[in-house]
């Protein structure tokens, strides 16, 4: 058994008495990050949607009217820490992935995208990309119209006595198939 002693008791009496130690203050981005961790989580939960779900659009699911309310605080949130900075370039990340450069896209991940871009690089950053976009939708454009200046070649419709003997032809081919499908459906229906 320990005996207390004057000192202990006072030394006791002192801590007890100490103002509590600050709490670490909230990040200034708190809300930003969760918005952006729930956005991900919800990017992920619609691309996995399973079950009924699955067959909507993604406008039709239960996810849609949270992803759309945290896609905006997302948009419109203005980051003051590093950590904050991430969490809007993870979102960034995530938005042009898959995305072909050049598909601008007035709604949906490009326009988040671009927003968190324009946000993270400054509007600098996003000229430069619109400007290579540019070039790619005009090399497009060239190629395209390339192929079309081309001449088409001429493809001769067979004569009805062709058509009559490549039929004629075909007829032993059909007719195998024919009885490998109706044999693999009398293996079905046999009793196991």
């Amino acid at each position: 058994m320990t005996r207390a002693t004057r000192r202990g008791v006072l030394g006791g009496l002192a801590a007890l008495s100490a103002p509590l130690p600050a709490l670490a203050a909230p990040s200034p981005d708190a809300e930003l990050i969760r918005a952006c961790a729930r956005y991900l989580h919800l990017e992920a939960a619609i691309e996995g949607r399973t079950g009924p779900e699955a067959l909507l659009d993604v406008d039709q699911t239960s996810y849609w009217p949270e992803y759309c309310s945290t896609q905006d605080l997302v948009i419109e949130a203005e980051s003051q820490t590093p950590e904050g900075m991430a969490a809007m370039a993870r979102v960034a990340l995530l938005c042009f992935e898959g995305q072909a450069p050049g598909f601008w896209d007035d709604d949906g991940t490009q326009r988040i995208a671009f927003t968190l871009l324009a946000k993270l690089a400054g509007d600098e950053a996003v000229k430069e990309y619109e400007a290579r976009c540019e070039g790619l939708l005009l090399r497009r454009e060239a190629s395209a119209a390339a192929r079309a200046a081309r001449p088409v070649p001429e493809i001769q419709e067979p004569t009805p006595a062709e058509k009559i003997e490549r039929t004629r032809r075909a007829i032993p081919t059909l007719e195998r198939a024919l009885s490998a499908m109706k044999a693999e459906v009398a293996a079905w229906e046999a009793p196991a």
